[in-house]
């Protein structure tokens, strides 16, 4: 609610200001996710999305995050909350894929040391983790 009501008030301001700069924003047009947000009108459009021009510069919109993290729904970002969940669980999902390839990795080299040392090779600087 309270990114809502920022957004809210950020309209109202922009709105006021007699500002001849604009921003060009693409989004989808069936689940209406944000695109590309860009001061430049030169962006080509996909198919299947739709591209608004809005008044204002970037000092006019308050993104919390990377504006493509938002939906542009009726003349108004919102946040886009799944998307970025998603984004989090498949940042968390590498790192504990990084863990497992680690412990993985740490088992072979044990396992190999172990083996070599059991064929007589004598190690000096190299040590089981």
């Amino acid at each position: 609610m309270v990114y809502v009501k920022v957004l809210i008030i950020s309209l109202c301001f922009l709105f006021t200001m007699n500002n001849a700069n604009a921003i060009t924003v693409i989004y989808n047009n069936g689940n209406k996710e944000v695109y590309s947000v860009s001061e430049r009108d030169d962006t080509v459009v996909p198919s299947g999305h739709t591209k608004a021009n809005l008044p204002g510069d970037f000092s006019n919109y308050v993104f919390q995050k990377n504006p493509t993290n938002y939906k542009y729904i009726d003349g108004s970002f919102v946040l886009n909350i799944k998307k970025i969940s998603d984004e989090i669980l498949a940042q968390e999902e590498i790192a504990e894929i990084a863990v497992e390839e680690e412990i993985v990795a740490d088992r072979m080299r044990n396992n190999a040391i172990e083996e070599l040392e059991a064929e007589g090779k004598v190690f000096k600087h190299i040590r089981k983790k």
